[in-house]
């Protein structure tokens, strides 16, 4: 009894040790040492000069921009979508001039907004964020916003 409990053993190592090499991998590169590896980072900066990090929403008036900026130092693809939380009531989001969107719930979601290959050279895509108001709403001024960026690896 110990003979085949011993021989099934053996075969199960075989085949675990067989099965693991072919499995796929989180990273694209080895590291030797005993390092953090971040997954995405971003910044987000006002696309404004010589003016305050504060835009005021007339309603019925022009839209004002943001750039967005996102920059993957993942060793893995990355797709990311955009969540703008926070947004004052009467106020629509575009992500790049498409087709605005009204809020739900104070909320704007750009599913698939972008992706970064580890491949690639720049590492960075830019996004400029357009807000406006709508006609017969109220005035926006200081009004903060929540950008969120979710990475998600691409397999």
């Amino acid at each position: 009894m110990s003979k085949k409990y011993l021989i099934i053993c053996v075969l199960l190592t075989l085949i675990v040790s067989f099965a693991i090499p072919i499995t796929d991998a989180i990273y694209k590169s080895a590291s030797g040492s005993n390092k953090s590896v971040p997954t995405a980072e971003w910044d987000v900066s006002l696309n404004q000069t010589g003016i305050s990090n504060n835009i005021l929403l007339q309603p019925g008036g022009a839209a004002r921009t943001y750039t967005l900026k996102v920059r993957s130092d993942s060793e893995v693809d990355v797709k990311y979508s955009i969540v703008i939380s926070n947004i004052p009531a009467g106020v629509e989001v575009s992500l790049n001039g498409v087709d605005y969107e009204t809020p739900s719930s104070n909320s704007v979601t750009f599913s698939n907004a972008g992706q970064i290959l580890y491949s690639s050279q720049a590492r960075e895509n830019t996004h400029t964020i357009y807000f406006v108001s709508e006609a017969g709403s109220t005035n926006v001024v200081n009004q903060s916003v929540t950008i969120n960026v979710i990475a998600e690896q691409l397999i």
